[in-house]
């Protein structure tokens, strides 16, 4: 009986294996088919078409580049760029890019590199970039021809092509330099040429110049990149052309690769070497499933031939096997009455007695681990820091959150200490010592404020609370951290101080971050002297209203920066706004120091700053007081270092002065007369006098000036010299001359009105209103408003003025001469004119200042001086007007070298209206000399 069950089973196995090697025989030479003969039938016919691509792809750059010769052959022969015009040279490079799909952009250089012309305007950039040094400028110099340079990244800090075509004079020599770009990233024809041909199964193309630099690729972020190390690439460098398997981004491909001798660049048509198997994937699969229909009916007709005498051994050697598996619901039913049986009926007995056991430990196992799960879940779904350490500081528990922020895995930041994630030993103690605390005090403990540095060594700012973990003896064997972090608000909290103290133009303090610092300073404890300097930038008003508040804010930076180096460390530089800086010099030990400082702003400020192509210069005015001579407090230095500021601008500007106490009584009484002017003109309290000029020829009254008078209710009668200066500086001088034109205007033309003869009225201009944009419509308005005739105003301008601003003014002076306005120079001689100057300007005469005439005839430098103005004006056809003439020796030498007209106390002082019309209108009939 035991031999036939020794042949039975030994059949078995021999039907078994033999089955198997059958199937396994046939399957192997499927698999031969599916794995190698097929696939490489796929790779060949995918060769062909990534060839073909290839060259086609070559075709179409080599038409490109003749393109790009095209062009260059257009600009030669219909001579582009050879206007001397920016507009013109601006024309033509629009006309060239719009004709091209292929260029983006462009440049006219002269031969030194510097920009003459672009075009589109956002490559201002440029302007300011001399591109002599570039190596495509240089090339197309040399040789003459145009001339495609390899991938660049230019000052737009955008990868492209650079195409250079030099402009030739009529001696065939280079005099400009057109370059054309090509944005890589952004131009359509070249992206479209890689990008509109699906290869299929993840397959693409890409060109490379001779350096290996990619010009294009469906992704655009690798443009620009470097491939040079790519054996493809290598094979392209050499002027080769081939099919080749390499590696691109980790991943297999088949690359076919053509060189293009034209441009020297290499197109690359590659698939994924896994794409040429997924479509045989199908059939792989179906010889699977088609092996394991094959085998189970062979199985199943083995079985039955040994199944009735084996069966019970089986079933109870499965049964066995699964409880080792851990399966105890097995049962070997059987009806065999033998040993046999009664052993497969205890093995069933036993099996139930094992289940039962085993479902009341399932039972109790699934409800710790449910609870675990649950706690675990909790743990890493948070999202702050928790975690616990025992007594030696290793980690015990810690969720995700925190094995993140140390760059780990939770399961590898167990058992590991503090001293293993963070490089700084201070704060590892810290740490330390707080869980010792926790420890030893068996109390929870409260940090509101820790920094870690996390994996990548960037400081982290927690909040912890530390909680002891009793063990059942009641000692504290871990101490459980929960934390959450405070990084991104502290750095909000940060900018938000930054920003509240400190100006967003220049980066400096600002007036808040002033205050606080020397009000700390002052309330501490002081033993030396200390000093603050107020500094205003002279005429940087001019530069804004010039040029615009964008080359202010410029220039305010650049002088921020120059200010930064004549300080020490320790003091403080600060922007109070607009033009003003303050400075804190603390700890002194004498008045040296705030003077060294002064004078090293003052020198290097008034070095040329150049913004653009303009040259400012300017000056500086400064103001020092010290503590505690000039004040005790914050509000009293600054007071009294801004007076003495004022105090340096009033002497000429360029300075800087310490405060002393005579100061005080002249800011008040500046401040005084500034806040009243500016009410002056709503409570009418200026007034028009008026002074006859004389003609010397016929003694009769000819003209009058209009002279300016303030009649303050504080101050009462106000000297022009006193108060004007301060309308200049704080800008009322605009509304105040707009009043006294529009009040002579008016007040001459009611003189007409009432039949007296017309008069002349002189009015003065200042720099402010002839440079202001609305000024001829101004003067334009008052004319048609009053209805005074252009011919009957005369408006006077210093010669001083005509010098500062000469194309401008010159400009203006015509524009007004031409509506028949009368132009005169006042105080002539007091400046710089020539007389090839002089000649340029649109004027009717010369007013003489009154400097000279005052030593006449005492003075015969005065009387040759004078003389020879006269002489001077008359040979240019102009009237000469002597002001402040007092006596009669002066009235008869002014005679005798033929001066056209007088004006001074000789005549008459200046009178208001009513006097004025007494005097002149009714014995407007005599003459008065």
């Amino acid at each position: 009986m035991q031999l036939n069950k020794f042949k039975n089973m030994t059949l078995f196995w021999k039907t078994y294996f033999l089955n198997i090697a059958l199937i396994g025989a046939v399957f192997a030479g499927l698999l031969l088919v599916a794995w190698f003969i097929l696939p490489n039938l796929s790779q060949e016919r995918n060769k062909e078409i990534t060839d073909q691509t290839s060259e086609r792809i070559k075709t179409e750059l080599t038409e490109l580049y003749e393109g790009f010769h095209s062009l260059a052959f257009h600009i030669e022969s219909h001579r582009y760029f050879e206007s001397d015009y920016i507009s013109e040279l601006n024309k033509e490079m629009e006309q060239i890019i719009s004709l091209s799909p292929v260029i983006d952009s462009g440049l006219i250089l002269n031969k030194g590199g510097e920009t003459l012309a672009h075009y589109p305007s956002d490559l201002n950039v440029f302007n300011y970039i001399n591109l002599s040094d570039r190596h495509y400028f240089q090339k197309a110099l040399k040789t003459k021809e145009s001339y495609l340079s390899d991938v660049i990244i230019e000052d737009t800090n955008r990868p492209g092509l650079a195409l250079t075509i030099p402009i030739l004079d009529e001696h065939n020599n280079v005099f400009r330099v057109a370059s054309f770009y090509i944005r890589l990233t952004e131009n359509n024809i070249l992206h479209t040429t890689t990008h509109r041909i699906d290869l299929g199964g993840g397959g693409f193309i890409y060109i490379v110049d001779q350096n290996g630099v990619i010009l294009s690729h469906p992704d655009k972020n690798r443009i620009g990149e470097d491939v040079s190390s790519n054996f493809v690439i290598r094979q392209l460098a050499d002027r080769k052309s081939g099919y080749e398997k390499v590696i691109d981004n980790e991943i297999e491909m088949y690359a076919s690769y053509v060189h293009i001798p034209d441009v020297n660049w290499g197109v690359v048509a590659q698939i994924p070497v896994t794409s040429t198997q997924e479509e045989f994937s199908a059939f792989r699969d179906s010889l699977l499933v088609l092996y394991v229909f094959i085998l189970i009916p062979l199985f199943f007709i083995i079985g039955i031939f040994t199944k009735r005498m084996v069966k019970p051994i089986q079933e109870l050697h499965r049964a066995v096997n699964n409880i080792k598996k851990g399966k105890l619901n097995q049962e070997v039913k059987h009806t065999d009455n033998s040993e046999i049986g009664q052993l497969l009926n205890n093995f069933n007995e036993m099996v139930k007695s094992l289940k039962q056991g085993r479902k009341d430990l399932k039972l109790k196992e699934n409800l710790l681990k449910d609870q675990k799960d649950f706690l675990r879940t909790i743990i890493d779904k948070n999202p702050n820091y928790i975690f616990a350490r025992n007594r030696n500081g290793e980690f015990t528990i810690a969720n995700k959150a925190l094995a993140d922020l140390y760059g780990t895995t939770v399961k590898e930041l167990l058992g590991k200490t503090e001293w293993h994630l963070n490089p700084n030993k201070d704060q590892v103690n810290r740490f330390i010592e707080q869980d010792e605390w926790v420890i030893e005090k068996g109390e929870e403990l409260f940090v509101p404020e820790h920094k870690i540095i996390d994996s990548e060594g960037n400081d982290v700012w927690i909040q912890i609370t530390k909680i002891p973990i009793f063990s059942s003896s009641g000692e504290v064997e871990e101490v459980l951290c929960v934390s959450n972090d405070l990084t991104e608000r502290m750095e909000k909290e940060k900018e938000i101080e930054y920003q509240a103290y400190h100006d967003n133009l220049t980066k400096l303090p600002n007036r808040a971050f002033f205050q606080e610092r020397l009000t700390d300073i002052l309330n501490g404890s002081i033993n030396k002297q200390l000093a603050i300097m107020f500094l205003d930038v002279d005429g940087f008003k001019k530069v804004n209203d010039s040029l615009g508040h964008s080359y202010g804010d410029y220039l305010l930076q650049m002088i921020a920066e120059r200010l930064r180096g004549c300080i020490g460390e320790g003091d403080m530089i600060a922007r109070m706004g607009g033009d003003e800086f303050t400075i804190i010099l603390p700890n002194i030990d004498s008045v040296s120091y705030p003077e060294k400082v002064a004078k090293c702003i003052i020198n290097t400020l008034k070095e040329p700053f150049w913004v653009d192509e303009y040259e400012l210069i300017i000056t500086s005015s400064i103001g020092i007081s010290v503590y505690p001579d000039n004040g005790t407090n914050a509000e009293t230095l600054v007071k009294n270092a801004d007076t003495a500021m004022y105090h340096a601008k009033e002497n000429g500007k360029n300075q800087y002065h310490f405060f002393i106490e005579e100061m005080s009584s002249l800011s008040f009484e500046k401040l005084k007369i500034e806040s009243d002017l500016r009410k002056a003109l709503q409570n009418n309290e200026f007034k028009l006098f008026y002074q006859p000029k004389l003609d010397l020829q016929t003694g009769e009254i000819v003209g009058m000036e209009g002279l300016l008078r303030w009649d303050s209710q504080y101050f009462g009668l106000v000297r022009p010299e006193k108060f004007i200066p301060i309308a200049e500086e704080t800008g009322l001088i605009r509304d105040l001359g707009e009043w006294i034109l529009i009040e002579g205007c008016r007040q001459n033309k009611l003189w007409q009105d009432e039949g007296n003869d017309p008069l002349r009225v002189a009015l003065n201009l200042s720099i402010r209103q002839l440079l202001d944009p609305n000024f001829l419509q101004i003067v334009k308005s008052t004319l048609n408003r009053t209805g005074l005739e252009p011919h009957w105003l005369e408006l006077e301008i210093t010669e001083s003025t005509l010098m500062d601003n000469e194309e401008t003014v010159i400009e203006i002076l015509q524009a007004l001469k031409d509506l028949g306005i009368y132009i005169s120079i006042d105080d002539f001689g007091t400046g710089y004119s020539s007389l090839s100057y002089l000649k340029r300007l649109p004027v009717n005469a010369l007013k003489i200042d009154k400097s000279f005439i005052s030593e006449i005839p005492i003075s015969l430098d005065d009387q040759s001086l004078t003389k020879g103005i006269v002489a001077m004006a008359h040979s240019l056809n102009l009237k000469v007007i002597a002001e402040g003439v007092e006596n009669e020796d002066q009235v008869e030498f002014l005679k005798s070298v033929k001066c056209d007209e007088i004006q001074g106390y000789f005549i008459s002082r200046p009178l208001p209206p009513k006097s004025f019309e007494a005097l002149v209108f009714k014995e407007q009939q005599n003459t008065l000399i």
